[in-house]
């Protein structure tokens, strides 16, 4: 059974970019990383994301062979993010 795991941080230089800066036993799959900022986002093709801060920029590692539960972390993630500002 995969596990989920979401880690919330004000500013980041990149959510992506930190998930893999991190080893595999900090961000197993099912790890998702929640920005209030980024400073250096980057979208496809190393575009520049702006990413101001009030915003939510997340990433999320997944192995290549399993989509299964996006959704499901990407609605867990902004639930607890509204429950951090003490909305239910």
């Amino acid at each position: 059974m995969t596990t989920f795991s979401l880690r919330i941080v004000d500013t980041v230089d990149s959510t992506n970019t930190e998930l893999l800066r991190l080893p595999l036993s900090q961000a197993p799959p099912g790890t998702a990383l929640l920005a209030l900022e980024q400073t250096g986002g980057r979208g496809r093709s190393e575009r520049v994301w702006e990413s101001p801060v009030g915003g939510m920029y997340l990433s999320t590692a997944l192995l290549p062979c399993w989509p299964q539960g996006l959704s499901l972390l990407g609605a867990k993630a902004l639930l607890r993010l509204l429950e951090s500002f003490g909305l239910r």
